[in-house]
């Protein structure tokens, strides 16, 4: 991985038996390069975030490893044409302790993530499983927050198959609020959200409402899109009442302050499409003007100040069982 003047900022590996690999080593090389040495040989799969850069790391199998740097440009456009969600109005006092549980410093917030046959079998292919890519989408969207200063925490419960042929995404995402199956393991996981992955390639994500109650905390990603491109991230930051940035979206229902971030043409924050910077990659921020990003604040007080509003809004979400 090329590196000269740049620091690792994350490093997030899984190993096939599901526990996070020790690492030995993490520095650079003579080359200019960073060599990562593992504490045994086994099949990983993970994530490096390498200054702006971000690469994926999958098994061949063999013991042998792809590490592929994403581009953002690769990836679909962000939700389908046409659909806009709908906007809940924002609470009149947030209530800042709502969802809290005795000795808890920060909301927890419980999260299913459901995947399809279809997406279990491409991974397959390539020797990973849907069960790490949801610990990995999850640790992301962790990482983001603990970048941003954003008091919560995401868990993920469960990570299960739902025995449902995909067609689009309006049509997936009303069969996921819709079923009687997933409402039953949601329950019983007594899980906040829900998300689920799919191979529906056209688009990376889709939600129906700009911050969710409990009957429709419910999202659906294309399993592509979902670490390497922050969707998952993405689509919970609807659910969590933020939206794209402003040059995209202008509608400041329920948060005038809960927009995406895009600075210049070098990078965007999670919420940020590639409308405001087709080449900008994404980093794993929600934006806030107090964080700075190499050097720079990571939003504007006004306009796009996504931490404040998840401060807000993420101890509702964790109320809702």
């Amino acid at each position: 991985m090329p590196s000269r003047g740049r620091s690792i900022s994350a490093v997030r590996l899984l190993s096939s038996g599901g526990a996070v690999s020790k690492i030995e080593k993490l520095r650079p090389t003579k080359e200019g390069a960073w060599r990562l040495s593992l504490s045994r040989m086994e099949e990983i799969s993970g994530t490096v975030i390498l200054g702006p850069d971000i690469y994926l790391i999958n098994p061949l199998g063999n013991g042998l490893h792809a590490i592929v740097k994403t581009n953002p440009s690769v990836y679909p456009a962000e939700h389908p044409p046409g659909v806009a969600p709908k906007a809940n109005d924002a609470p009149e006092v947030p209530p800042q302790r709502e969802g809290l549980l005795q000795g808890q410093t920060v909301p927890v917030i419980r999260a299913l993530v459901l995947y399809t046959p279809a997406v279990r079998k491409a991974l397959q292919q390539f020797g990973s499983d849907p069960d790490a890519l949801a610990t990995m989408a999850i640790e992301s969207t962790n990482l983001a927050s603990k970048n941003s200063n954003v008091r919560m925490s995401v868990n993920l419960v469960k990570s299960e198959e739902m025995a449902y042929v995909e067609k689009d995404f309006p049509s997936d995402l009303a069969a996921l609020q819709a079923s009687a199956w997933v409402k039953s393991e949601r329950e019983t996981a007594k899980a906040h959200v829900v998300f689920l992955l799919t191979t529906v390639s056209d688009y990376c994500g889709l939600s129906d409402v700009i911050l969710a109650d409990k009957g429709s905390a419910f999202a659906v990603i294309n399993y592509i899109c979902a670490v390497g491109n922050f969707s998952l991230a993405h689509e919970f930051g609807h659910l969590l009442g933020l939206r794209h940035e402003r040059a995209a979206d202008k509608d400041d229902k329920p948060f005038r302050n809960g927009h995406g971030y895009v600075y210049k043409n070098e990078w965007r924050t999670i919420m940020a499409t590639r409308k405001g910077c087709a080449s900008c990659p994404r980093i794993p921020f929600w934006s806030n003007p107090s964080i700075k990003y190499n050097g720079v604040p990571a939003g504007t007080k006004d306009y796009e100040d996504e931490a404040d509003v998840i401060n807000d809004t993420a101890p509702i979400i964790a109320g809702f069982h």
